[in-house]
């Protein structure tokens, strides 16, 4: 079985470690595998990577390194119209795979 096949890596029925972010401790909601099918999260690094990308990446484009390497774990602004996951969902990846 290829890797594109197997699809993101989404661990579900786990505790998600939060991260203080001011006066609030926020977390990665795995309900946002239902809106976003390419994201993925990693347990080692409490972040969260685009699937595609970090597959197809390297053919090509401009890539953010915070869903390719490094991962993102910025949980305060990952939602919303300019957030991280909506933002990044415009990736030609997703598009053309």
């Amino acid at each position: 079985m290829h890797l594109h096949q197997m699809g993101p890596v989404q661990p579900r029925g786990i505790q998600f470690p939060p991260t203080a972010f001011g006066k609030k401790n926020l977390k990665f909601q795995p309900a946002w595998y239902n809106r976003y099918a390419w994201l993925e999260y990693s347990e080692t690094l409490d972040a969260m990577f685009c699937f595609y990308c970090r597959l197809y990446g390297s053919q090509g484009g401009s890539v953010k390194q915070e869903f390719t390497e490094t991962g993102c774990c910025n949980w305060k602004n990952a939602l919303g119209e300019i957030g991280k996951l909506a933002n990044h969902n415009i990736c030609k990846y997703k598009i053309y795979s």
